[in-house]
């Protein structure tokens, strides 16, 4: 599928968008995570299932291996 020239993630309608789904903030186990390189990540993994992590790779796969490594001490 083609996509206009300065499209923005925003502009796009998500079929199933987790930022609009998200679940109560009571169910969730939310760490700060050091990546590879020395970044800051925010891991967010919910009772449910929802995860969340604001890298690159969680961006473009819906997965990462911080969201592994908190689901496994979770």
């Amino acid at each position: 599928m083609k996509v206009p020239p300065g499209t923005k993630l925003d502009d796009l309608n998500w079929v199933n968008d987790w930022r609009k789904s998200a679940p109560a903030t009571n169910n969730v186990t939310r760490e700060t995570v050091e990546g590879s390189r020395g970044d800051l990540y925010t891991v967010e993994v919910w009772t449910d299932g929802h995860t969340k992590c604001n890298c690159m790779g969680f961006l473009y796969r819906r997965n990462c291996k911080h969201v592994d490594s908190l689901k496994e001490r979770v």
